[in-house]
């Protein structure tokens, strides 16, 4: 075990003392039984060891859990479903990590990928994880092409795409024993279920482009995501537009057809009124022409009656005025 190991042993010790402080701050001490202080065999933890395997592991679990949160912080019955899968491992012979255990060991992996970030770059770092925290915290990290230890597996990403499986590299060594046995464990299938992810070794993520492969970083995976959104809402603008043009079209023809029906209307009525004043002047003609044949009338009859009495009352009158006589 190197320096770096007893480190951030040490930080992670001092940050279970403080979060027990905390405890015993926020409740009275008779609600802190004594087996909480004690590990599952009874004796005292003294240190909180990790092995390779287990910070493998944990990373894995973690940035499943991390990615399948949208890069938010985990809650509470994330951080236990990481220990539980941490602890379910096969070839485990250190004692089951807590939830706490976990979330103090990622803290305590991420401040030292700042402190090593803050003083040194990717290339000159000895820290064997810091490549790889490089790659989950900004996901813009190169995929490696060979991994420079047995911890740097690459770390399983959401598939944006469905694709055609292919039988995956067998890596070497006691790495191929942990994969293997997590592939028979029950608890493994479950979160690989839960979160849709698969592992992946660092042989087949290097052997393709970064930007081709269909498990790239968050970023990209965002990036397709906004893309495949914005086609969404242009193919929902379309639609609306589309509609709209129709009930417009629609509205414009009722328009259409309900001018048409008042301009027929209107000549009905014109020619109606065409007739009437016809038939008024036919009437007007057919009245003056029996007023005149009633006036002809008058008159012949008055002649007619002169005619009768002048005949009557005087036999000689002048043959002159015997009127209606040839």
């Amino acid at each position: 075990m190197g320096v770096d190991d007893e480190q951030e042993m040490e930080e992670e010790e001092e940050e279970e003392r403080e979060e027990e402080k905390k405890k015993h701050k926020q409740a009275p001490p008779s609600l802190f039984p004594i087996s909480v202080r004690k590990g599952f065999s009874g004796e005292r933890v003294k240190r909180d060891e990790w092995s390779e395997g287990a910070v493998s592991t944990l990373l894995e679990a973690y940035e499943a859990k991390w990615v399948l949160r949208n890069r938010a912080k985990l809650k509470g019955h994330d951080w236990e479903d990481v220990a539980r899968h941490v602890s379910s491992r096969a070839n485990c012979t250190k004692s089951p990590k807590t939830s706490t255990q976990c979330k103090n060991k990622v803290e305590s992996m991420k401040k030292r990928y700042r402190s090593e970030s803050a003083t040194a770059d990717h290339a000159s770092s000895s820290w064997p994880l810091y490549s790889r925290l490089d790659l989950l915290l900004r996901g813009t990290g190169p995929v490696f092409s060979s991994p420079p230890g047995p911890l740097m597996v690459a770390a399983p990403m959401p598939p944006l795409s469905p694709v055609e499986p292919s039988q995956p590299l067998a890596p070497s060594g006691p790495l191929a024993n942990a994969q293997n046995s997590h592939g028979s464990n029950g608890v493994d299938e479950k979160l690989a279920k839960e979160d849709g992810l698969g592992t992946k070794s660092s042989d087949q993520v290097s052997s393709k482009n970064p930007l081709d492969t269909d498990s790239s970083t968050p970023a990209l995976y965002s990036q397709k995501e906004e893309l495949r959104s914005n086609k969404r809402k242009k193919k929902t603008i379309d639609h609306n537009t589309g509609r709209r043009r129709k009930e417009y079209v629609e509205i414009a023809e009722s328009l259409r057809w309900l001018a048409e029906a008042m301009i027929r209307s209107e000549q009905a009525r014109m020619d109606t009124m065409k007739e009437i004043e016809r038939m008024r002047v036919e009437a007007e003609a057919k009245r003056g022409e029996m007023d005149l044949k009633r006036t002809e009338i008058i008159a012949n009859t008055q002649l007619e009656i002169a005619r009768i009495f002048a005949s009557v009352n005087s036999k000689g009158v002048d043959s002159s005025l015997r009127i209606g006589r040839s």
